[in-house]
């Protein structure tokens, strides 16, 4: 049995205090009073004087990712998880930022984008690599390419309008009719030198124009397109009295060839699908008519064709015999305009 004589009896145990009144307890002689976290950003004050006071407080935080990590360039992007690293730090699987994603330091190695030293630390790689590397120096030199291109267009425009601007007005007039009829249309007419009443009624229905107007129009624009070859002929070295006959020994002799340079031109409305065509006629020509070379022809150097002795077309050239053909392939001469 318990001896309950020896138990003494004194002043009742206080009760528990709470946590707040044993902060107010134990701040009774500082008279700054107590501060009490009541959590989240927010915090009570009680004063010795019994008052208290609740403040906000402004909790700072930052991101690992927002400490620089002593880099520059690409580099500067060096991670691991989110966190900095120094190009010295870095692991293969570590990850850099370009542009708008992130690669492992391994595939920006590989691909160009970082480079090493000497002394086998990780640089950047030079700007001139790194555009090679993510496709802007590609993208910039087609795009160089693309203006170029542009700037040759329009200048190409400009040089095959046709000298005259009657000519040019009446091409645009043809042009209203669809692309197909318009080439045929003129095809036939380069060709044959006229244009039957069934596609000229055609080319007009489509074009809105009258078909006699659209005769008119017709006529005009050859006249732009037969100067046009002209002027292209004699620049190759065709003398200009000689244009007829080459068109009509280009359509003899070579009929497809032919066709196709004129349906290039008409296209194109560039006459430079002749070239080839005006090369082969002039090497030709003292056999094709050596009556329109001897005695007609004056090379631009002065010297005149004779006939040798072998019955062929012969040029001089100081102690130097050769043949026509052979000269003009060997491109000792050209033709005066």
């Amino acid at each position: 049995m318990s001896n309950f004589s020896n138990y003494q009896f004194g002043a009742p145990e206080a009760a528990p205090q709470s946590s707040l009144q044993s902060a107010q307890a134990n701040a009774a002689e500082d008279t700054s009073g107590v501060r009490v976290n009541t959590g989240g950003n927010y915090s009570a004050t009680f004063a010795s004087d019994g008052s208290a006071q609740v403040s906000h407080n402004d909790v700072a935080r930052f991101n690992m990712s927002d400490i620089p990590n002593g880099e520059e360039g690409l580099l500067a992007t060096a991670n691991r998880g989110g966190t900095p690293k120094s190009a010295s730090q870095l692991r293969p699987d570590d990850m850099i930022r370009v542009g708008g994603m992130e690669v492992s330091v391994r595939v920006a190695e590989r691909l160009g984008l970082i480079d090493r030293n000497e002394s086998g630390r990780l640089v950047n790689a030079s700007p001139e690599r790194i555009k090679e590397a993510t496709g802007e120096a590609e993208a910039e030199r087609q795009r160089a390419t693309q203006e170029q291109q542009k700037a040759a267009q329009v200048q190409q425009a400009v040089e095959n309008r046709f000298p005259d601007e009657a000519a040019e007005a009446s091409f645009a007039a043809i042009q209203s009719a669809t692309q197909g009829t318009v080439t045929r249309a003129l095809s036939r007419v380069a060709a044959t030198g006229q244009l039957d009443s069934g596609l000229l009624g055609t080319l007009a229905s489509e074009a809105h124009i009258e078909p006699s107007v659209m005769g008119q129009y017709l006529s005009k624009a050859m006249e732009g397109f037969t100067a046009q070859a002209k002027a292209f002929t004699q620049d190759q070295g065709l003398p200009s009295h000689l244009f007829d006959k080459f068109g009509e020994w280009a359509q003899a002799n070579h009929p497809s060839e032919s066709s196709k340079a004129i349906m290039d031109h008409i296209q194109q409305r560039s006459p430079k699908a002749y070239g080839k065509l005006v090369d082969s006629y002039i090497e030709n020509l003292a056999d094709i008519a050596p009556e329109e070379v001897i005695g007609r022809v004056t090379l631009a150097n002065g010297t005149k064709p004779y006939r040798g002795a072998n019955g062929k077309v012969m040029l001089r050239f100081g102690d130097t015999e050769m043949e026509w053909k052979a000269a003009i392939r060997a491109g000792r001469f050209k033709l005066t305009k």
